[in-house]
């Protein structure tokens, strides 16, 4: 759960292909757009347009995209909590949140943005928050 194996170290530190796809998403900005904010995070973004009516071509295309988002983690780049103990019910690893605030805010320099976070979900006393989110802005 840590991300670590004495017996096979190797392995615990090849990349993970991780994909999100999502059907329909609506980005009056244009696959321009998805670009500019999806690739920053470290994603490979596949877009395609929908067309207003395939029946009627010159209707032209909608505001709507299909997206694929394909990224890499490495199992090292996690951390587990203690066993038995978790964040939140359905956690199994996560990053620490000094890790996922370098990260951030490494990201946020070489792109030119800034960056502050927040707790997500209530915050207990001795775990935190579930979850946290970095809020990117210009």
């Amino acid at each position: 759960m840590s991300g670590r194996s004495r017996e096979r170290p190797a392995l615990a530190e090849q990349p993970l292909p991780l994909t999100a796809r999502l059907s329909v998403l609506p980005c009056r900005g244009g696959e321009g757009f998805l670009r500019r904010l999806f690739e920053p995070l470290g994603y490979t973004v596949q877009a395609s347009r929908h067309t207003l009516d395939e029946t009627v071509p010159e209707w032209g295309d909608s505001r709507y995209f299909s997206v694929v988002l394909e990224g890499q983690k490495r199992l090292s780049e996690f951390e587990g909590l203690p066993a038995g103990r978790f964040r939140h019910k359905d956690h199994r690893f996560e990053w620490t949140r000094a890790e996922f605030e370098a990260w951030a805010r490494g990201v946020a320099e070489r792109f030119g943005y800034g960056v502050r976070f927040a707790p997500v979900g209530e915050v207990d006393a001795e775990v935190g928050a579930p979850t946290q989110m970095a809020v990117f802005s210009r």
